[in-house]
């Protein structure tokens, strides 16, 4: 398995020289990264290393702010992806409006779960993004989406996303769904 871990911003690369902030790219979430990573991440990653260039063979994954990245990018495309995996998710309040997520998965639920092997989400009890992950869940079941939801002791913390990793790196990459 390669694991590609981008900043999540399309931003020059840190270790190219002193850091330049691209006008506009002042937010959390970035509009640029989704094309950054669609279309320059994944691409030079195919290029420079052997790899299985099929949805069958590619997850996205992410925890936080990337977490929230991974849900939104992974069910819009999910002609590129079989896994998408969202830990404590920045979703919902003052993070990723799930609102345009949301209604897409509802005019293509069947589709989508035909597609996806895997869609997760979980969050830790304590996480104060807690209620998010939860009515995101919520919502993606409530539109007919197969969605694997885990609660967990723990709050926005690495011991929880590891838990985290630990629990799904199993289901990566194999013909059981």
């Amino acid at each position: 398995m390669i694991v590609v871990m981008p900043q999540g911003h399309a931003l020059q690369g840190a270790g190219v020289g002193p850091l330049e902030r691209i006008p506009g790219e002042t937010s959390m979430f970035s509009d640029r990264f989704p094309k950054d990573l669609l279309e320059e991440v994944i691409p030079l990653i195919e290029r420079s290393y052997r790899t299985s260039a099929d949805a069958d063979h590619r997850a996205i994954a992410g925890l936080s702010m990337g977490g929230g990245q991974a849900l939104t990018i992974g069910l819009a495309n999910s002609d590129r992806f079989r896994y998408v995996l969202g830990f404590s998710a920045a979703v919902g309040g003052q993070f990723v409006n799930p609102e345009e997520t949301l209604q897409k998965a509802r005019e293509s639920s069947t589709l989508l779960n035909s597609r996806l092997k895997l869609l997760w989400i979980s969050v830790g009890r304590q996480d104060f993004l807690y209620q998010g992950n939860k009515a995101f869940s919520e919502a993606l079941t409530a539109a007919g989406v197969k969605v694997t939801y885990r609660e967990t002791e723990g709050a926005h913390v690495w011991s929880v996303w590891r838990k985290n990793l630990n629990d799904t790196l199993p289901m990566l990459f194999n013909n059981r769904r």
